[in-house]
């Protein structure tokens, strides 16, 4: 059975020099008042989560590998892990609240 550790206590604050860059948007320009008024609703919004743990590899085939109980169809996954006999899975989430406001 795969060990699992659950984060849901992670602060969140906008990269704001990031997100001008990565977004093409000009600081002085008409969008700008608009980009930081959204990043402060998400920052207030979000409640990332994240589960890790350790998860035994149990069989494998050419193109597929079962990690406790879960089939992965991946040969690429197969010919990486063809090594190892346990795995690392990680999964992250900005959290549904976020998700709900990206709807309204």
């Amino acid at each position: 059975m795969i060990t699992r550790i659950i984060l849901d206590n992670i602060a969140y604050k906008p990269d704001m020099e990031g997100l001008f860059t990565d977004l093409h948007v000009d600081k002085n320009g008409r969008d700008a008042d608009t980009l930081v008024r959204l990043a402060g609703e998400a920052g207030e919004i979000a409640r990332p989560k994240v589960v890790h743990g350790i998860a035994f590899i149990e069989d494998r085939g050419e193109d597929f590998v079962v990690a406790d109980g879960v089939r992965f169809s991946s040969r690429v996954m197969s010919v990486n892990l063809s090594k190892v006999n346990r795995v690392f899975p990680i999964i992250a989430t900005c959290g549904k609240e976020i998700e709900a406001w990206s709807r309204v």
